[in-house]
């Protein structure tokens, strides 16, 4: 990507201003991580180290991105969602 970091983080900011109004100013610390070589795919048992890592994951702190054994693609995403679907519930909730 030929963006910078500041340009990256304000696209990620709108797109979350779009889906959660107002979520930006709540943002507290955001870090990115470039990686000069392609991500792997998971390795085998990363799907079932992240359903567990998901179902301990309570509270108001939400674990998005890849936080297993290596980035991949794949975990980045799948724990990406799952980390969505929990603030939704949350939102949800609340009305």
């Amino acid at each position: 990507m030929h963006m910078t970091d500041e340009e990256i983080l304000a696209a990620v900011r709108a797109d979350l201003e779009r889906v959660f109004p107002g979520a930006g100013a709540k943002i507290v610390e955001s870090r990115l991580e470039r990686f000069p070589y392609a991500f792997p795919v998971m390795t085998p048992g990363a799907y079932k180290r992240l359903m567990r890592l998901h179902a301990l994951n309570t509270g108001r702190l939400l674990l998005a991105g890849d936080y297993m054994v290596y980035p991949t693609l794949e975990g980045a995403a799948g724990s990406g969602y799952l980390a969505a679907r929990k603030a939704i519930a949350a939102l949800q909730k609340k009305r």
